[in-house]
């Protein structure tokens, strides 16, 4: 019986996939053409948000590491994956009982794991927070945006006289645009 192919990654011992490498390793290799690229020890972040817990500056400590979609850093620690922030936070400041706040920035620097500018606030005071300190894109600022602050304003004095597909055909969107406008499922903060 022949022997099955293993990563040629030194100690990986994982079965091959493509190039010599597991699926792992050549996925690394096809997005940063090094099959070990992307990837820290876990002690590195460990340490890191370790050195961050015990540190009294009112600097920035910037995140250097994995970050997810929305731009906040993300480590693996204790078997659990955690927004830095966040844990910071819990280990800060203890955990939160409800479930249903976030860590808040008051640098408004997504990156930061400084103890002493997070805090626990409700989803709409952290929201208040982006709003003011204008690092929340919403409505115009958002690229690509069809639809204007006075279109929305029109569209909601038009509801109830017109169709939500006849005003979505006036302005060039989708039905399911307007009624999330009229049900204030978008552009819920404008007036």
């Amino acid at each position: 019986m022949a022997n099955s192919r293993l990563c040629s990654i030194h100690e990986c011992g994982k079965k091959h996939y493509g190039r010599g490498f597991c699926r792992a390793h050549w996925e690394r290799w096809k997005s940063h053409d090094d099959p070990l690229a992307g990837r820290i020890a876990n002690f590195a972040a460990k340490s890191w948000i370790d050195t961050a817990l015990a540190a009294e500056t009112d600097e920035c400590l910037i995140w250097p590491y994995a970050t997810n979609r929305g731009g906040y850093g993300v480590v693996r620690y204790e078997g659990r994956t955690f927004i830095v922030s966040e844990l910071v936070c819990i280990k800060s400041h203890g955990p939160d009982e409800t479930g249903e706040l976030d860590a808040a920035h008051s640098c408004n620097t997504r990156l930061c794991g400084n103890k002493r500018h997070l805090s626990w606030k409700t989803r709409t005071d952290n929201m208040a927070d982006a709003v003011e300190a204008e690092t929340w894109r919403h409505g115009e600022q958002i690229n690509g945006t069809i639809l204007r602050e006075d279109d929305v304003r029109r569209i909601r004095s038009m509801l109830g006289t017109l169709m939500h597909k006849e005003i979505a055909a006036m302005y060039g969107v989708t039905r399911e645009t307007i009624t999330a406008i009229s049900v204030r499922r978008s552009w819920a903060w404008l007036d």
